[in-house]
């Protein structure tokens, strides 16, 4: 699996980041536990950290080659009344790519032409600044493996879209039915089974 969600801190020391992977999915969000209805949490679209944890959308990759990594953070119309987001995307072979700050309006993101190993880890991390208030954000993350061409524009050659890979992750049923399932299937939507006298 190319994606997997969690919550992470920097570790000041080594710059390292320290990765716990989310525990439980209510059918549209990942969270720590299932009793916590507030953040941190990652949903297909975006999240919001919590005062204390980062939220984390780790990638690793699939095929060695040349990257690019782009999106657009959005937080909510309500977060102009909070104090931002900070962003950080982090290689665990090459350290932080880079670092941007979010705060009520549009932030454009955009790491090209960095070279990546296969089964390097790419740390997509959201933290909250000094309150996590108002910091529902969005950030659908393309990933995209290129080649330059001759012009020294991008060819798009592979691409893994954070969106489409958390709605894929999602468990569903896997597999046809057999025969026996089928016809337990059939027999708890007939009528006989529906209607009791």
């Amino acid at each position: 699996m190319a994606w997997e969600y969690g919550t992470g801190e920097i570790d000041s020391d080594s710059g390292e980041l320290v990765f716990r992977p989310f525990e439980y999915f209510d059918g549209k969000k990942w969270r720590e536990e299932e009793k916590i209805t507030g953040p941190p949490y990652l949903s297909a679209k975006g999240g919001c950290p919590s005062d204390d944890h980062a939220v984390v959308r780790r990638f690793t990759a699939p095929e060695e080659g040349l990257y690019l990594f782009k999106g657009r953070v959005n937080l909510m119309p309500e977060a102009v009344r909070g104090d931002g987001i900070s962003i950080r995307i982090v290689s665990s072979r090459q350290g932080e790519l880079g670092r941007y700050r979010a705060k009520g309006k549009e932030e454009r993101i955009r790491i090209e032409k960095i070279e990546v190993e296969k089964g390097e880890q790419i740390d997509f991390v959201i933290s909250a600044n000094e309150h996590s208030r108002f910091d529902d954000y969005t950030w659908p993350i393309e990933v995209w493996k290129v080649s330059v061409m001759e012009n020294g524009g991008l060819n798009g050659l592979n691409s893994w879209p954070s969106e489409a890979a958390f709605s894929a992750s999602v468990p569903r049923w896997t597999g046809l039915q057999t025969p026996w399932e089928q016809y337990a299937h059939a027999l708890l939507i007939s009528n006989e089974f529906m209607f009791v006298d």
